[in-house]
C-alpha cells in the first residue's frame, strides 16, 4: 500500500508523511497486520551551496564560467580525458576526495588560476555553504509528492485501507493545501469495484431475461434465482474453514459460481 501525500511544502510533507507512519504503526485496529512502514525521506540531503561574486571574478578578470568549471571539477568531478583499453574508451573523472569535499574551510582555499597566471582562493571569488535540501523531489499533477510505503498480512487490502483511513482522520489533521491519496493495489481493487458495480447488475438483468425468454414464466425465473443463495452456501463454508480473506479474486468466483448455478 501506498500512501501520496500531496502538497507544496516539502518540510511539511515529511513531518505528515512521518506522523502517518507512526499513526499506522501502533493503532490498535492496525498494528497487528502491518509488517513494515518506511515514510520517504522528503528532507535530509546536503548541499554545498556556493554564491558567486561578479564584482570579484570580473576584477581579477575571471568569466563566471571559469569559476563554476574549478567548482564542478572539485565536487561533482569533471572528465579530464579518455583512456583507450583494446577497442574500448573510458572516461577518467577527476574530483577531489570525500574528506575535502565535506571539509568547507578547504574548499573554500581551492585555488582558481586567474588569465595573468596569479591564483585566488575560492573564498574570494564566492561565498560557500553547506544547507539541507531534498534528496529527491517528486511531484503529481504539478503537487510535490511523498509517500508512506505499508507492507501488510493477515487482513485484506480493502479491510486494512477503511481502518487506516479512519484511524489517520483521527490523528493526523491535514493543513490547508494538503490531501493524502490511497495507492497501491487498493486503487486497481477499488477501480475493478468500480466495474463490477456496473457491470454486475447489467449481467444479472440479462441473465433474467434469459431465463424468461427459456421459460416464459416468472414464476419458474424466480424459482431458479431463489436457489442461487443456497448454491453459495458451499462457498461461504469453504472460505471460512480456509480462513480466507474476501478478496477481488473471491468475488469474481463467488460471482462466477451464482452464473453458473443461474
Amino acid at each position: 500500500i501506498g500512501i501520496k501525500v500531496m502538497g507544496p511544502d516539502l518540510a511539511t510533507l515529511a513531518a505528515l508523511g512521518a506522523r502517518i507512519a507512526d499513526v499506522v504503526k501502533t493503532d490498535e485496529g492496525l498494528v497487528d497486520y502491518v509488517v513494515s512502514v518506511f515514510p520517504e525521506k522528503s528532507v535530509g540531503g546536503r548541499y554545498l551551496d556556493v554564491r558567486l561574486d561578479r564584482g570579484a571574478i570580473a576584477r581579477y578578470g575571471l568569466s563566471v564560467g571559469a569559476v563554476q568549471d574549478v567548482v564542478m571539477s572539485a565536487m561533482g568531478g569533471m572528465n579530464v580525458t579518455f583512456t583507450v583499453e583494446g577497442r574500448e574508451r573510458y572516461p577518467v573523472n577527476v574530483r577531489y576526495p570525500h574528506e575535502l569535499r565535506d571539509n568547507l574551510p578547504a574548499l573554500e582555499q581551492t585555488l582558481v588560476t586567474t588569465p595573468s597566471g596569479a591564483q585566488v582562493p575560492l573564498a574570494e571569488l564566492a561565498a560557500l555553504s553547506f544547507r539541507p535540501g531534498a534528496p529527491m523531489v517528486k511531484s503529481e499533477n504539478a503537487r510535490l509528492t511523498s509517500w508512506v510505503y505499508v507492507d501488510i498480512a493477515g487482513i485484506d487490502v480493502g479491510t486494512f485501507v477503511a481502518r487506516a483511513k479512519e484511524a489517520v482522520r483521527g490523528a493526523v489533521p491535514l493543513p490547508a493545501g494538503y490531501t493524502l491519496v490511497w495507492s497501491g493495489q487498493v486503487e486497481y481493487m477499488e477501480a475493478a469495484n468500480r466495474r463490477l458495480a456496473v457491470v454486475v447488475p447489467l449481467a444479472a438483468v440479462a441473465i433474467v431475461l434469459l431465463l424468461w425468454l427459456a421459460t416464459r414464466s416468472w414464476l419458474r425465473v424466480g424459482i431458479v434465482l431463489l436457489a442461487v443463495p443456497f448454491s453459495l452456501v458451499g462457498a461461504v463454508w469453504f472460505l471460512y474453514a480456509m480462513d480466507y480473506d474476501l478478496s477481488l479474486a473471491v468475488w469474481v468466483g463467488i460471482i462466477a459460481l451464482a452464473g453458473l448455478d443461474a
